[in-house]
């Protein structure tokens, strides 16, 4: 078995021609903004995880896993039809697995809102600022669809823009400035789905 781990800054010297203009170095990544990330990627979707694999690049130099997803709703981006799939770095093929530290990919039967940087440049990390890009939907005890944070944080609630709360150039903890968190709320206090399309349809409309 060849188990090749991919962490800290070694991922991003290894792999900087697949990273770019991505935000997220590797695993220390940069605090990003749902402006920031509005403005920036070429596709935002609310969608679900439908299947799941492993593959080789051509040539065999590199190990992604890909995540297709049901598109559910598109809230920027080109046409894309019923299906997305992206692609993260690391994987197992056969006795070969190349592991990134603080990569988390979603599971098939995941739901959420994801902000994908570019469909077309194969990255370490297709969403925007690794989990800032990625929020989950879930639904409450009355079968509303709420929406928390990559690590189930509840939402509950958006800043003005450019309210930033932290520094520029900080390090991120997971979920894009703007978003409010409440750790101790409850999943019925978290913003709909329906509300947080609305309110990130508004902004994009403003041209954020």
């Amino acid at each position: 078995m060849i188990r090749t781990p991919l962490l800290g800054s070694l991922a991003g010297i290894f792999f900087s021609a697949l990273l770019l203009a991505s935000p997220a170095a590797a695993t220390t990544v940069r605090q990003t903004s749902v402006d920031e990330m509005l403005g920036a990627c070429e596709l935002v979707f609310e969608g679900e995880a439908v299947a799941s694999g492993v593959e080789e690049s051509p040539g065999g130099r590199h190990v992604f896993t890909w995540v297709e997803f049901a598109v559910r709703d598109v809230l920027k981006g080109p046409p894309v039809g019923s299906r997305v799939r992206l692609h993260f770095l690391g994987g197992a093929v056969g006795d070969r697995i190349v592991e990134v530290g603080g990569m988390r990919v979603p599971a098939v039967g995941e739901r959420g809102l994801y902000f994908v940087e570019s469909l077309a440049r194969r990255q370490v990390h297709p969403l925007y600022g690794w989990d800032q890009g990625r929020l989950r939907i879930l639904l409450d005890p009355s079968g509303v669809e709420r929406v928390v944070s990559a690590d189930g944080r509840p939402v509950v609630g958006l800043t003005p823009p450019n309210a930033i709360r932290r520094p520029r150039g900080a390090l991120s903890e997971g979920v894009a400035d703007e978003l409010e968190l409440d750790v101790g709320a409850r999943l019925e206090d978290a913003l709909s789905a329906v509300e947080l399309k609305a309110q990130l349809r508004n902004r994009l409309a403003r041209g954020s």
